[in-house]
């Protein structure tokens, strides 16, 4: 982690002024590692043996690409999954079984003024009419369960969340306009589970469209037609990508934001969206590398071939003149 952050330091320091960086893996080594953090202050071990605690590794990374004016950064964040991982930490599949359903039953919807950190807190263990969700999955995993597990369980939930908080908190300052924030659900869960209210949570901090409305999609499962359509997995109608044309490319001039602007723009009728492509070059790096090796080993044969067709002429010649 120490060294990623280092890393970052030292493209900014190059010239760099477009970022996506992952923040589980910037601050926390990982996904999964980051299923695991703790609520506590955490330090980071720095390449010349120093630490740093982890709030301020990321208030000084942020301030130094915050810094250029230029600078054009997207941050990838995650909502922790219903469980933490089998076999990280000592994780069985029984413990994981078990916090997944704890996980996945229904909580109370917390709204307006008690939608707040510590309310959701206080919501992990309780179901919407107060019951207690610990004791609703005894039964079926009394041999699973155990407190030090489900202590690490809840410690994870809020470190992570008081991390995302910390994040948008910061975003939220004056010199951050060119950070874009995306945050993903990891294993997400379309029930009524715990991550209804974290998720509710964070959304209401994200910056919001110029309606005032919160710059998302009801679902990532996207089904674009070649139009640019584009649907949910169940055909419901999201909205449509246009494809523009300009007269001039050489006239565009790029925003802050990373965006091109010009005049004189006109919608491609003809334009075809290919959903899952990706632009880069047409040369198959693997395939042209077989190739390669296959037209080198057809040389040294054909290479060999004359050879022996040079060596039995000459035989031939040989003989032949030996024999008159």
């Amino acid at each position: 982690m120490g060294r990623l952050y280092e890393w970052v330091l030292e493209q900014e320091e190059a010239g760099c002024d477009r970022y996506i960086l992952s923040l589980d893996q910037l601050m926390f080594g990982g996904l999964v590692n980051s299923r695991a953090v703790t609520a506590e202050v955490c330090a980071v071990t720095l390449p010349n043996g120093g630490t740093i605690h982890l709030q301020k590794l990321l208030e000084n990374m942020m301030e130094a690409l915050s810094s250029d004016p230029d600078n054009v950064v997207w941050l990838l964040d995650s909502v922790m999954r219903l469980a933490p991982t089998v076999g990280y930490q000592g994780g069985t599949l029984e413990e994981y079984n078990w916090l997944r359903d704890f996980g996945s039953l229904p909580r109370e919807t917390l709204e307006g003024e008690r939608l707040t950190f510590e309310g959701i807190l206080d919501s992990y263990l309780w179901g919407p009419h107060q019951e207690n969700l610990w004791n609703q999955t005894a039964a079926e995993y009394d041999g699973a369960k155990n407190e030090e597990a489900f202590s690490r369980y809840l410690s994870a939930r809020e470190g992570k969340l008081a991390f995302s908080d910390l994040v948008q908190e910061i975003l939220h300052q004056p010199g951050y306009e060119n950070f874009r924030l995306m945050i993903g659900i990891d294993d997400s869960s379309l029930e009524d589970c715990i991550q209804k209210n974290e998720i509710a949570y964070l959304r209401q901090g994200l910056r919001t469209d110029r309606e005032g409305n919160p710059i998302q999609l009801p679902t990532d499962k996207l089904e674009p037609d070649k139009q640019g359509n584009l649907y949910s997995k169940d055909g419901d109608y999201l909205g449509s990508l246009g494809v523009y044309m300009f007269e001039d490319n050489q006239e565009l001039e790029r925003n802050p934001y990373g965006l091109f602007t010009g005049q004189g723009a006109q919608i491609n009728e003809d334009a075809v969206i290919h959903h899952k492509w990706v632009e880069r070059s047409n040369v198959n790096l693997v395939k042209e590398m077989v190739n390669m090796m296959s037209t080198q080993r057809a040389l040294q044969s054909a290479a060999q071939m004359s050879k022996i067709y040079d060596q039995v002429l000459q035989r031939v010649v040989n003989d032949i003149g030996r024999m008159q």
